[in-house]
């Protein structure tokens, strides 16, 4: 098994916690700011980041830092300030979506990887063949693609490929502060820190709603979770499977990468057995945080646009 796990950190002190524990089994730690990563679970300041790359690394950890937001004019010259700063503490690479990213590192020659992560447009090997000769070091696939074309892409690839295994998907956003927006036109006082759902009436779902500094951003009613479907992902070719933080406490957090960890070590063994006791996985998991939903996402289900 190549693959290895990136997984995402609520704070410095839990970083080194996280990468201490589970270095054997990880590749890379994610860490963000809000003023230029989307869905940021905690604001990390430069001095943070410096932090975490300096303890990751004497892990042989990487420290890649969120900067996928859209950009727009204004942004640009902060975005290479912030870059320049990233590079000057050391990370090891970006997260982007917006392809002026990759542009601002090779113009001011920031010499920093790059993981290229749209979440909806990575659907096919020619997104890794276009990494590979803009020297982008990876891609994350998209959410909305089956497990065939997920191991065809990583089968096919020509850089680094990164799918995510658990977490709420993104479904939607507006840079609008959308709640506040609703509350004054209904007159209604709602409190956007607090947990908000919008409701379905007729398939009966909540999908959770988030709004910060990037406007207002749409989650899926159901967590994606592969726990149980492991040993059907092409782990020799895809090198790095991410576990999202959002919405989770990191006591939440730590005890589901704790069992990731465990069902990839057994399946790693013996994959029999792993198979024998994959639905125990998923029920352990359920146990973490009973009121959440669970489901395999779109990697059985054809998306039909």
């Amino acid at each position: 098994m190549n693959s290895k796990l990136s997984l995402h950190a609520f704070s410095p002190i839990h970083a080194k916690s996280i990468i201490a524990n589970h270095s054997q089994m990880m590749d890379k730690i994610i860490v963000g700011s809000n003023q230029f990563g989307l869905r940021q679970v905690t604001d990390f300041s430069i001095d943070d980041i410096e932090v975490v790359a300096a303890f990751a690394h004497k892990f042989e950890i990487k420290c890649y830092v969120a900067v996928n937001k859209i950009m727009h004019n204004r942004d640009l010259e902060p975005l290479t300030e912030y870059l320049k700063a990233l590079k000057a503490v050391n990370v090891d690479g970006v997260i982007f979506s917006d392809l002026a990213v990759p542009q601002i590192l090779e113009i001011e020659s920031i010499a920093l990887e790059s993981i290229y992560s749209t979440e909806t447009t990575i659907t096919n090997s020619s997104f890794t063949h276009f990494a590979n000769v803009n020297d982008i070091t990876g891609v994350e696939t998209a959410k909305e693609i089956t497990l065939e074309e997920v191991n065809e892409l990583a089968a096919e690839k020509s850089s680094q490929v990164m799918v995510q295994i658990h977490g709420h998907l993104y479904m939607y956003q507006s840079i609008r502060n959308m709640v506040d927006n609703f509350s004054q036109f209904q007159d209604k006082n709602m409190n956007s820190d607090d947990a908000m759902y919008l409701y379905d009436s007729e398939r009966k779902r909540a999908y959770p709603l988030i709004q910060n500094e990037q406007g207002t951003h749409m989650l899926s009613s159901n967590n994606l979770a592969m726990i149980h479907k492991l040993n059907e992902l092409d782990l020799e070719n895809i090198d790095s499977l991410r576990i999202d933080p959002l919405l989770y406490t990191p006591t939440e957090y730590n005890q589901i990468v704790e069992l990731y960890i465990k069902a990839l070590t057994d399946l790693d063994a013996n994959k029999e057995e792993y198979i024998a006791k994959a639905r125990s996985y998923l029920k352990e998991l359920k146990i973490i945080k009973p009121e959440q939903k669970y489901g395999t996402g779109f990697f059985y289900k054809k998306t039909m646009f």
